[in-house]
């Protein structure tokens, strides 16, 4: 890697260190993933992933594990739930790079890949938001990094490295790792003419891989053995056919809606290029650009999808529009560079009327001289130069963004750190919360007490209690089962503890509260019930 790739990648790391220690966690998902390592910091225990005191076996457990060492580091705060965030990226740089001067051999091109890779939405995404997916990425792209190396050098190591790197990533999100991994391989061995090849240590390798990937599901199922019927159906079955039990079911096109958006401009460009360019015979043209073809078209297969399933294809979108526009013509950087300023300035001058009508009037003049000096400073500089100046601009204009944004109204990016809080302020002789019908994991972030889910009607508070060895977990409470409410009003009647419920939901409530907690207090659009 190249001195001043080096120098950017650094400076980038920084930055998103800096950033990441201010937005509060956001439900649900990013909540819930800090949450589950926060228990597992606690316990020592990382086979049994819990949520809220309940088991939970969503996900295999590597990312709890590498949540629970930030906290042992750092402490149990944003900035040590997101820091191997940051470092996953910082690899992931150091893999685009790589790989495409496997690809290409040319160090301005891989340079130019990094940077357009660390300004993609998708991208800033995955690293400001606590999931499985950055993780993910970094082991896919791992492994892709080893097999061009033994495609180019043929030494054995990288076998047991692929082997190495699969395993962890099916140890984070399951089975689903292969999927990236393979498309890629199938693509260059077919357009390397290269043939599938079976010896000694292939078979090593593949024994290897699948032992460790399945070390972790066979040690709980044969603790419980109804957890391979679960496995099977409930999390590979119903994901890729029958998403509307995780109510995620999107229509076919949904990512082909979503992914010009999330690696604009880049992604328009790469298809303007793909069906005007006369010239279609390099290779590795063609494997990147059916990588990205491929991934979209699987991933679009599956019933379930989130927008950071599109992560495996974002290094191949930054690389490809990397190829273009390095043996681009200078009319085709002078487009790409108007298209970066244009949305440079249209977001920065939207953060500019944001800051302003907040009150923020010295951060707002600040940001338009800032704006106006660089449109002068970059109407002088060659279009190349530019672009690769322009895209580490924009990227650091959407992370402030984001951080002012979430950092001033938490409630916007669904963060509840504020009000929690607040409430620790209000009630700090209460013990328990309980928390009707919304699943809240960063509550016992935030807060001191024992938190306690009342599930009655809403799908998101309803937890999966059959793997708890009795016959009632000890902080959930489902009231849609009749028998539970006199349980709820035994809790109710505690007066250290307090009621934590939207005005929505209040007709819902089988419980006249005014016998029980008759004092209400108002905090963000929560309401507070207390003695």
């Amino acid at each position: 890697m190249d001195r001043t790739s080096i120098n950017y990648s650094i400076g980038i790391v920084l930055f998103l260190l800096i950033a990441i220690n201010f937005p509060g966690l956001t439900e649900s998902s990013e909540a819930r993933y800090a949450e589950i390592g926060m228990e597992m910091y606690k316990s020592g225990d990382v086979i049994h992933p819990r949520l809220l005191g309940i088991l939970h076996f969503h996900k295999p457990p590597l990312t709890y594990v590498i949540t629970s060492l930030g906290y042992q580091i750092f402490g149990v705060n944003e900035f040590g739930a997101r820091f191997f965030l940051v470092l996953a990226v910082a690899i992931q740089m150091y893999l685009v790079y790589q790989i495409a001067w496997e690809l290409y051999r040319n160090i301005s091109l891989s340079r130019l890949a990094i940077v357009i890779y660390a300004s993609l939405p998708l991208v800033l995404i995955s690293v400001l938001n606590l999931t499985t997916d950055a993780y993910l990425n970094t082991f896919v792209l791992g492994s892709i990094y080893c097999y061009l190396r033994h495609f180019t050098n043929k030494k054995k190591i990288y076998h047991y490295l692929i082997a190495l790197l699969l395993a962890l990533g099916v140890l984070t999100k399951g089975p689903v790792a292969f999927l990236p991994f393979l498309i890629f391989v199938t693509l260059h061995k077919y357009y390397s003419k290269s043939s599938w090849k079976i010896g000694f240590h292939e078979i090593a390798a593949t024994i290897f891989c699948l032992l460790l990937a399945t070390s972790w599901f066979a040690l709980i199922i044969s603790e419980k053995p109804e957890l391979w019927t679960y496995f099977i159906n409930h999390h590979i079955k119903d994901r890729v056919m029958n998403a509307e039990v995780f109510h995620r079911e999107e229509n076919f096109w949904y990512y082909l809606a979503f992914i010009p958006l999330l690696c604009f401009p880049f992604f328009y460009i790469i298809t303007y290029q793909f069906f005007t360019s006369k010239d279609k015979s390099a290779r590795p043209d063609k494997i990147i650009t059916w990588t990205i073809i491929l991934n979209l078209f699987a991933f679009s297969c599956f019933s379930s999808k989130l927008i950071l399933y599109l992560l495996p294809s974002a290094p191949f979108v930054a690389i490809m529009a990397a190829k273009i526009l390095t043996y681009g013509s200078n009319k085709l950087h002078r487009f790409t560079k108007n298209i970066i300023l244009v949305e440079f300035f249209t977001i920065g001058f939207s953060g500019c009327i944001y800051l302003f009508l907040n009150s923020f009037y010295l951060l707002s003049s600040v940001l338009v001289l800032v704006l106006v000096a660089i449109l002068a400073w970059n109407s002088r500089t060659k279009a190349v130069f530019t672009i690769t100046t322009g895209n580490i601009g924009l990227m650091m204009l959407l992370v402030y963004l984001f951080v002012s944004f979430g950092f001033n109204k938490p409630s916007a990016i669904h963060s509840y750190k504020n009000i929690f809080e607040e409430a620790e302020k209000s009630f700090p002789n209460s013990s328990t919360l309980l928390v009707y019908d919304q699943l809240i994991p960063s509550a016992r972030i935030y807060t001191n007490k024992n938190v306690i889910t009342i599930h009655n009607k809403n799908f998101r508070s309803n937890r999966e209690t059959q793997f708890e060895p009795g016959e009632m977990a000890a902080n959930y409470l489902d009231i849609a089962n009749t028998k539970q409410v006199e349980n709820l009003k035994q809790k109710l009647a505690n007066p250290e503890t307090i009621l934590m419920i939207k005005q929505k939901d209040l007709e819902s409530l089988p419980v006249d509260l005014g016998e029980y907690k008759p004092k209400k207090t108002k905090i963000g659009e929560w309401y507070f019930y207390s003695n």
